[in-house]
């Protein structure tokens, strides 16, 4: 859930590490044919019952697990009804604090819940190697613009993401910065 350079990087990861099918949501068709590309099946909520092309894609099953890389009280209860029962949910997105979710149902479901804010020196280095090794990236979605343009993009970002995935925020002009 949510296709932003950390949904995007998961996506691969799970698709690296053996995951069968992987279903893709995010509201922008720009990054959800970037996902698409890389293996997904991209669904827009916006023009899809989300509910019910999780339903169809896995038999009325439900997905084994889902990753929340967005961190808002919507995408967290969509994770969670979509998970089939005894699955997992990864909670990554830090967009708001409060979210109500339906306790009772998640432990009738027997849902195991997890939390993932960082990285251990191990998952460093093996997303690390995984980028030097051309194995996952952000191809051509990423923006260089300079300093004084981060509140433009920040805005564009948070308003009407589309094709960029990631802004790097160019401190300098120096001859120096000029290498990504």
């Amino acid at each position: 859930m949510g296709m932003g350079p950390i949904g995007i990087f998961a996506l691969q990861a799970v698709l690296l590490s053996g995951a069968g099918r992987v279903i893709a949501v995010d509201l922008s068709d720009d990054r959800l044919t970037f996902a698409s590309s890389l293996g997904a099946i991209a669904v827009n909520p916006r023009t899809e019952d989300l509910a019910s092309r999780i339903r169809e894609l896995t038999g009325g099953l439900g997905v084994s697990a889902a990753i929340d890389a967005v961190g808002a009280a919507e995408t967290r209860r969509q994770c969670a009804e979509s998970v089939m029962n005894g699955g997992r949910l990864v909670f990554t997105g830090l967009h708001r604090a409060e979210t109500a979710l339906d306790f009772n149902d998640l432990v009738r479901r027997e849902l195991k819940i997890a939390g993932s804010f960082a990285y251990s020196k191990a998952n460093f280095k093996q997303a690390f190697d995984w980028i030097a090794e051309g194995r996952i990236g952000l191809g051509d979605r990423i923006e260089i613009a300079p300093l004084a343009d981060g509140a433009k993009w920040f805005d564009k970002l948070v308003r009407a993401p589309g094709r960029e995935i990631k802004v790097l925020l160019q401190v300098s002009e120096s001859p120096d910065a000029t290498s990504h």
